[in-house]
């Protein structure tokens, strides 16, 4: 009597049907562990069944693939390969069940060992790239203040003279906020890079965006020349100009940058007359023992007036720009700017009103040619309006993580206008990425800019001191020592360049991740325990079919004997047929192993309060252990196979031959 379909196969559909099941809600659920009403993490007692069930359910389909894959294999490929091949592939195909219930536990084994040593692997490997992505290098040192007082020095020098130090890379992270809406403003952020280090002190991934690194960095890179160099033997610094009338409480500003990238602000002096007036400070003259003292050469990079007085409004006005001078230390004159042609300087975007104010051509001058009219609006004190030498307006070039295109409806390619640090600064979003080192995009909206252009914009328009750079990456040397090592984290630890406020130090983080005892104890006490269970019930399965079949075949070796069969052809029929039942269970195992990790392995990524762990986990086989079992599992099977071939060989010489004769 031929069974009917659903008593065939009713487990195997019952299976399947439970695992896709439980999967779509471990799919909608989104994680293993939730948070109760309370706050309390809380695991699905259930979900954690899941690999399991799901394993099982793939092996269930398979077998029943197995037999009809064999049958057809030995009808196209018996001709060409040998008697005792042909033969194998015969026995297999005709009496498949035999060689499933081994199939099986080889499957579920290999498999199970796989997902095993894969989550174990996988969870060892996220704990360092959980310390990297926080900390971002190998040291950081993060709200930096640089000096407010006394010489401009490097940024970077004294830390990169450190014994050890390979690379530094400053970075600048600020809280800005989106303005392009009128309503609805959302903060968001702001991380700027030095494009030209960054790749090589930064820790990242290739998973985090389509782009790599480099090419994110490129992306980043403005080209375009910034401010007006003034010569290295200037003494003075200069503006002629005429105002629309007396402004007394308005000052005319001139914003420069050293060598050193630090920023000044140069009071030229009151708009207290109507004529043409020549504005002139002295560059390198007393600041003072409580300002900075910048560093040679400079570089004008914007112009502008200020309101002074805090509780009286700008009034809307105009000046006449005639010329930008600087006087040498010889007693030369040069100029800087005539203002003939105005296609080299912008509009200060500094506020709102700031978008009525306009730049063109007079021909009113003081030297019967030509000059600058710089109009602005009515605005609000304390607020630099004015003009900076640029070649064209371009927005700074920006990298956004795809959550804040999801929530915000942006799109690659648009306009935006932000808010850092009171000034307004337009960036255009170039690239996305899922996830950038030291932010966390489940919590924050980021954008991530150029540290030069970021601090350029920021700067135009600053009245006093500057925005610098506020944190400091740092990438060890390859193969330094640890008593090198040391010695640079105590250097900055004791005589640092700049105060910061902390100090991150990967390896030791890391190190005390190593160290603690839930996780070494626990984990590897269970991955033993798998291991050790993948490996017993393997040979013993392995060795009751291998025992079971040689008992239920001694007279068919006979009978192969008797039909012209060589002891080692006989041999090596067995061999071949134990091999292959072997192999076949392991590769697919393997394979079906690897697909449930990939499958199942996010899903576990949370951590101890039930929050997403970030970054996201990577499939991470630890090979090593793996290698081992298997090599022994491997080994285990030798000499089960080596036992049989004994007793075949035995059974051949003494009774086979008899029995062939009778």
């Amino acid at each position: 009597n031929r069974l009917t379909f659903i008593s065939r196969y009713y487990i195997d559909v019952i299976v399947l049907i439970g695992s896709l099941f439980l999967f779509n809600q471990l799919n909608e659920q989104g994680s293993m562990a939730a948070r109760g009403f309370l706050g309390d993490v809380k695991v699905n007692q259930i979900m954690l069944a899941v690999p399991a069930i799901m394993l099982i359910a793939s092996a269930l389909v398979i077998l029943r693939i197995f037999p009809l894959v064999m049958s057809i294999a030995s009808r196209l490929l018996s001709r060409y390969l040998p008697v005792g091949i042909a033969l194998i592939m015969w026995q297999i195909s005709r009496n498949p069940s035999n060689y499933s219930r081994l199939v099986l536990l080889l499957i579920l084994m290999t498999g199970l060992g796989i997902f095993v040593s894969s989550f174990g692997g996988t969870l060892n490997k996220n704990f360092e790239d959980r310390v990297y992505y926080s900390h971002g290098s190998d040291v950081r040192l993060s709200s930096v203040s640089l000096n407010a007082r006394g010489l401009s020095k490097p940024l970077t020098k004294e830390i990169e003279s450190i014994k050890g130090v390979s690379s530094v890379s400053p970075s600048a992270r600020m809280i800005g906020t989106d303005v392009t809406k009128t309503f609805g403003s959302d903060s968001i952020t702001v991380l700027g890079i030095d494009t030209n280090n960054f790749e090589q002190s930064v820790w990242y991934r290739d998973d985090f965006s389509e782009s790599s690194l480099l090419e994110i960095s490129n992306t980043l890179q403005e080209t375009n020349a910034k401010g007006i160099g003034l010569p290295d033997r200037s003494r003075s610094f200069g503006v002629l100009v005429k105002s629309d009338k007396s402004r007394p409480t308005t000052v005319l500003v001139a914003r420069m940058k050293d060598k050193n990238g630090r920023y000044f602000s140069y009071n030229l002096g009151n708009l207290d007359s109507g004529g043409w007036t020549l504005k002139q400070v002295e560059i390198f003259g007393d600041r003072g023992r409580y300002r900075l003292f910048p560093a040679r050469p400079l570089t004008l990079i914007s112009i502008g007036i200020v309101e002074t007085i805090p509780q009286k409004r700008l009034t809307s006005g105009s000046i006449l720009i005639d010329s930008v001078r600087v006087t040498l230390a010889t007693g030369e004159v040069a100029n800087l700017e005539d203002f003939r042609d105005i296609s080299g300087w912008q509009i200060m975007d500094s506020s709102i009103a700031s978008g009525n104010d306009r730049l063109g051509i007079s021909e009113i001058s003081a030297k019967s040619d030509s000059s600058a009219i710089f109009t602005w609006s009515e605005g609000p004190p304390i607020t630099m309006r004015g003009i900076y030498p640029s070649a064209k307006f371009e927005p700074i070039s920006a990298i956004v993580n795809s959550g804040f295109l999801i929530n915000t409806h942006y799109s690659l390619g648009d306009q935006l206008k932000l808010s850092v640090s009171g000034q307004r600064i337009d960036v255009v979003l170039r690239d996305k990425v899922r996830y950038f080192p030291t932010i966390n995009p489940v919590e924050d909206d980021f954008i991530v800019v150029g540290l030069d252009p970021l601090m350029h914009r920021l700067n135009i328009g600053s009245m006093f001191g500057g925005t610098d750079p506020n944190e400091f990456w740092i990438d060890y040397e390859d193969g330094i020592a640890e008593e090198t090592k040391m010695g640079l984290k105590e250097d900055l630890i004791n005589d640092p360049p700049f105060p910061y406020g902390k100090l991150w130090d990967t390896e030791s983080m890391i190190e005390i991740n190593r160290v603690d005892p839930l996780v070494k104890a626990g984990w590897h006490a269970i991955l033993v325990i798998a291991f050790g269970s993948i490996l017993l019930l393997s040979a013993i399965g392995f060795f009751s079919h291998a025992y079971i079949s040689y008992r239920n075949r001694r007279f068919q070796f006979a009978l192969l004997r008797t039909l012209g069969f060589s002891t080692r052809q006989l041999i090596t029929t067995i061999w071949v047929e134990q091999v292959l039942i072997i192999a076949l269970g392991m590769i697919v195992g393997t394979w079906m192993g690897g697909r449930l990790s990939e499958a199942v392995m996010p899903f576990l990524s949370s951590d101890d309060y039930g929050n997403q762990v970030i970054p996201p986990f990577v499939i991470q086989v630890d090979w090593v252990n793996l290698s081992i079992t298997y090599g022994v599992m491997i080994l285990i099977f030798a000499t089960v196979i080596g036992s049989l071939i004994f007793l075949a060989r035995r059974l051949v010489l003494n009774k086979m031959l008899r029995l062939g004769d009778t």
